[in-house]
């Protein structure tokens, strides 16, 4: 984790730091302490400036997330397969095969978000929920219309620069157990 990762503590530090060089030069009027509390000051904001240039890899892989749902929203089959690694065969092929069977609402919302990063900031495992409304398109599921809550477990590695998804698992959302992608429930 990066210090800057969560801007709030070094900002707290820093305000903690400058109150008690401000009462410091309060009890013996020194110049030096004066400067210190409001250096303290002046670099609080400056932390938040930092975080916000800082992206981590697990930053990256959030805003990943982000853009996948929006290529699913908007419906867009070959944009959502651009988010998967080509030796992601099966998972390429469910994706492919449940966007021919449901649409997903604009109304989906995409939460509890964790990513953690490993093998020097080349893979990573994201979990998160993903719940909204699906609507059928043919068959025994058109115009069916279900609001369900998902759980997923989404496997990514660095190729060539960008964040590929290579595992893909749905989960019970309450048990955690590994269901099918397709899966009804």
């Amino acid at each position: 984790m990066w210090l800057t990762e969560i801007p709030w503590p070094p900002a707290i530090v820093l305000l903690i730091a400058a109150v008690v060089f401000g009462i410091l030069w309060s009890r013996n009027r020194k110049t030096a302490l004066i400067a210190i509390a409001v250096a303290c000051l002046v670099a609080i904001p400056l932390v938040f400036v930092v975080e916000q240039a800082i992206v981590t890899p697990a930053e990256e892989v959030e805003l990943q997330i982000d853009a996948l749902r929006n290529a699913v929203v908007r419906d867009d089959v070959e944009a959502t397969l651009d988010f998967f690694s080509q030796s992601a065969v099966l998972e390429r092929a469910g994706v492919a095969t449940g966007m021919t069977l449901v649409r997903v609402e604009p109304d989906v919302r995409v939460t509890d978000v964790s990513v953690k990063v490993t093998a020097e900031d080349t893979v990573a495992v994201s979990h998160l929920r993903a719940n909204g409304t699906f609507v059928g398109r043919g068959g025994a599921l058109r115009g069916g219309e279900h609001h369900t809550p998902t759980r997923w477990r989404v496997s990514w590695r660095k190729e060539a620069g960008e964040w590929k998804i290579f595992g893909l698992e749905r989960l019970d959302p309450i048990t955690g157990e590994k269901v099918g992608i397709l899966s009804a429930k």
